[in-house]
């Protein structure tokens, strides 16, 4: 996922952390992070339509 974000903010996975801005790091952290519970969610949802696991009640 580190790539993820590192290509969101833009910057180069060797950029130094301190050099970036760290509440749109939080930001866009959280953003691939949620999209990424949603996948495994949406990949582990029952068939029969019923609620599976929902990372909204997570995150």
């Amino acid at each position: 996922m580190a790539d993820e974000i590192c290509w969101r903010l833009p910057c180069h996975p060797t950029t130094a952390i301190g050099h970036l801005d760290l509440a749109l790091l939080r930001r866009v952290s959280r953003q691939v992070c949620r999209g990424a519970l949603r996948h495994v969610a949406d990949k582990n949802a029952p068939r029969e339509g019923a609620d599976g696991f929902s990372p909204g009640n997570y995150v």
